[in-house]
């Protein structure tokens, strides 16, 4: 399938069945079109579509679809004629692909979404009056954009040099091939040649283990796991100053997996984890100690480490870490659901403390 990048010549748009306006068979020269990949199981498209509606009354020569990829038909229609008039621009099923040249749905989700890289809906594509594809992103970014495209102040020349270079910089080709391996060995239950890909890829292309590392942690959790945590301590040994929090995020994979969830016990199996884990999360809160706390960073943190403590016995410990947290959840001004995941904490950890001690007679 032919990749569709900024700067290319839009491909056909072959539509199924048109639910509102009057459709297209092709782009008119001089005419700017957007056209949006969406789908009614995504909560972020329907809340775009106040915004597509506006944007149609503020340019209205401008021609706006919703093609509805990857979705059913009839709740696709029944969908758009529950809206009527909230959704005031064209709308449109998917066509079909030829010769059953299909892996994510239609026409438009082949050679369209999934040709330009995308991996989510909502995705807008805007063709400008030369048949030429001018702009990729969120649909929620485009007022800035679509304005200088109809005014000729876009420079697409530029914005196609910067696109193709992030392109190459990011490895998104070398990505989306991983994903495709990916993919089907994962439909063959093959974990073990899934963790094989990941390693090839890896070492052709160092940049990717920086997009799939927990992916291969989490494999690693669920087939070998003493494979996991010599691959866990590489990963954190291994991090560069710009890759984030990965102690953090390795710990708290770890401390996960060791964690029964059926009996929100430690696995019979999961001491080396936890151990592991813990040790990752609280090497990261030290390097963390002398920064301004991120309050929703460090509720999270703070309810990973308490649920370790618990686990491994630190009972002491892991109350005064909940109090505190709640404190600054509360003082914070959180959200609720977080400032009751603390107090539930504080509450195991009483309860835990006194279940341990020595019932006097």
């Amino acid at each position: 399938m032919k990749e569709l990048l900024i700067g290319d010549f839009a491909p056909e748009l072959r539509l199924g069945t048109v639910l509102k306006g009057p459709g297209i068979d092709r782009f008119d020269a001089g005419t700017v079109y957007v056209i949006e990949c969406w789908a009614t199981w995504c909560r972020p498209c329907i809340n775009t579509i106040p915004h597509l509606t506006q944007l149609q009354k503020t340019f209205p020569d401008v021609k706006i679809i919703g093609v509805a990829i990857n979705d059913d038909d009839e709740k696709v229609a029944k969908f758009v004629a529950e809206k009527g008039d909230e959704m005031g621009y064209m709308v449109a099923a998917d066509g079909p692909v030829e010769n059953g040249q299909e892996r994510d749905g239609g026409w438009v989700a082949n050679h369209w979404w999934k040709a330009s890289y995308s991996r989510e809906v909502p995705k807008a594509f805007i063709v400008d009056g030369t048949g030429r594809l001018a702009w990729i992103g969120y649909p929620q970014s485009i007022d800035d954009i679509l304005p200088m495209i109809l005014s000729g102040e876009w420079d697409l020349d530029e914005h196609t040099k910067q696109y193709r270079s992030a392109l190459e910089n990011n490895k998104v080709r070398e990505s989306f091939a991983l994903e495709d391996i990916l993919h089907a060995k994962a439909k063959a239950g093959d974990q073990r040649g899934m963790i094989e890909a990941f390693d090839e890829a890896f070492a052709a292309h160092p940049a990717l283990e920086g997009q799939w590392w927990d992916s291969k942690l989490q494999i690693l959790l669920h087939i070998d796991r003493p494979a996991a945590l010599i691959y866990a301590d590489h990963r954190v040994r291994s991090a560069k100053p710009d890759d984030g929090h990965i102690d953090l995020d390795v710990g708290q994979m770890l401390v996960g997996a060791a964690i029964d969830k059926d009996t929100d016990t430690l696995a019979a199996d999961g001491r080396d984890l936890l151990d592991a884990g813990l040790a990752y999360l609280l090497a990261g809160e030290r390097r963390l100690s002398g920064e301004a706390p991120n309050p929703n960073m460090a509720c999270d943190l703070s309810m990973t480490i308490v649920d370790a403590m618990l686990m491994s016995g630190d009972l002491q410990d892991a109350k005064r870490r909940a109090a505190t947290a709640l404190a600054l959840a509360e003082e914070s001004g959180l959200p609720n659901d977080a400032i009751e995941g603390l107090r539930a904490r504080v509450g195991r950890c009483e309860g835990a403390e006194k279940a341990a001690s020595p019932t006097i007679v």
